[in-house]
């Protein structure tokens, strides 16, 4: 219960962050989903980038940890700067009531999907256990501080580092970032935080897509 009770304060952390530092930098954009979507973009180019680097060097995941741990610092940072020089507000009730009864159908459809995802996550783990357990074991490796690039996760052996696809594949590295910082389990924070917050970040980002496209 303990691992769940940590992911939520993840998922809190992670979606809150969204908010506060998108109608931050984005505070002239109308659109909500569209705030959100463009700092998360944001965000993610850089936890790539950081991911990449970190990987084609072959260097250890207590330097992605602290860089990225930097970034989130200096995002932060440069958004209160922002917000108490241009007096932006952030928590303002009225608009926040709005975006609720405007986007509340996206919450509840996350926490339907989740639901449904995790009553069935027996069945998920059995048919795929080998793929999801060997990125499972990667970030676990990450946090133990583990060779990942000569020692293969699934088996142990030692293996020759060389570049290939999942040389510019980051997002073990971020999940571990976050299972560090939060000490959950690897395999809940992926499979039930890490899923939730996909389910809203993509529903979003369709939002913003079709207001962009469809004629209001």
């Amino acid at each position: 219960m303990i691992n769940y009770i940590l992911s939520c304060m993840y998922i809190l952390f992670f979606l809150f962050s969204l908010y506060f530092i998108g109608n931050i930098l984005f505070s002239k954009v109308k659109s909500f989903p569209l705030r959100i979507t463009y700092i998360y973009l944001i965000y993610k180019f850089f936890a790539s980038l950081f991911g990449c680097i970190t990987q084609l060097l072959k260097l250890p995941f207590q330097f992605y940890f602290i860089v990225l741990l930097i970034f989130w610092i200096a995002l932060y940072g440069y958004a209160l700067y922002k917000k108490k020089k241009e007096n932006i507000v952030v928590f303002d009730k009225r608009r926040n009531k709005e975006i609720f009864k405007k986007y509340w159908f996206v919450l509840v459809i996350a926490i339907i999907l989740i639901f449904f995802s995790m009553i069935n996550i027996e069945y998920h783990w059995f048919g795929n256990h080998l793929d999801d357990g060997l990125y499972v074991n990667i970030v676990s490796d990450y946090v133990k501080g583990i060779d990942t690039f000569h020692i293969h996760s699934a088996n142990g052996l030692n293996q020759i580092a060389k570049f290939g696809p999942h040389s510019l594949n980051t997002w073990q590295l971020e999940a571990a970032f976050y299972v560090k910082i939060f000490r959950v389990v690897p395999v809940v924070l992926l499979a039930f935080a890490q899923s939730f917050i996909n389910y809203i970040i993509f529903m979003l980002v369709v939002l913003a897509f079709l207001e962009k496209v469809l004629p209001k």
